[in-house]
């Protein structure tokens, strides 16, 4: 109860004696009175601080589950972004792998079986040009991959513009290096089939 209050209990017990046409007030019945206003305040005070110690955890709860949420959504946004990362990193490797297994495949060939195949090298040499611009692209794509990561984690919105450039650059690189080998397969194909 605050002062307001007890003013307001102290007016309406007047007007509530003034109605029973009362001009005086007994000293006893004053002071019982005054003491239900006192306790009354007393437990007005223990709610209140009550109330307010409520307010306060369900503040803090209410707080501490934001950032919990926060917390999670922070994990959970950067896992995937690991997890994209290592998808990104296993394209590279696979692009570098097959254009370089096939580089190694023809020129073993070639190494092994060079008399017999003396009249196509000259045609092989194209298809292995292509397999080494893949392993080239691949090496090329990991290159751009670091410097798009570095962009990324400088965290600044113009540098992570960049790195969304680098980014879209090493996917393309990476579809090249692809479009590479199946080319050169293809042509490596075209040379064996002729034969």
């Amino acid at each position: 109860m605050d002062v307001k209050d007890v003013i307001d209990e102290i007016k309406l017990a007047c007007l509530n004696a003034k109605d029973n046409k009362q001009e005086t007030i007994s000293i006893l019945r004053l002071e019982a009175f005054l003491q239900k206003i006192q306790d009354d305040s007393e437990r007005s005070s223990e709610l209140r601080a009550l109330d307010y110690q409520a307010r306060i955890a369900y503040t803090t709860a209410k707080n501490n589950l934001a950032v919990a949420k926060f917390n999670i959504r922070g994990l959970s946004n950067a896992e995937m972004f690991k997890s994209v990362i290592d998808a990104g990193k296993d394209g590279l490797k696979s692009v570098l792998l097959i254009n370089g297994g096939a580089v190694i495949a023809l020129l073993g060939l070639i190494g092994a079986k060079a008399e017999e195949i003396k009249s196509i090298i000259p045609q092989l040499s194209v298809s292995l040009l292509y397999f080494g611009v893949g392993v080239a692209l691949g090496a090329l794509g990991f290159g751009l991959r670091y410097l798009s990561q570095f962009c990324y984690g400088l965290g600044k919105k113009k540098t992570n513009r960049y790195g969304d450039i680098l980014l879209v650059l090493t996917v393309t690189i990476a579809l090249v290096g692809f479009g590479m080998f199946c080319f050169a397969l293809w042509l490596t194909y075209k040379i064996f089939s002729g034969m």
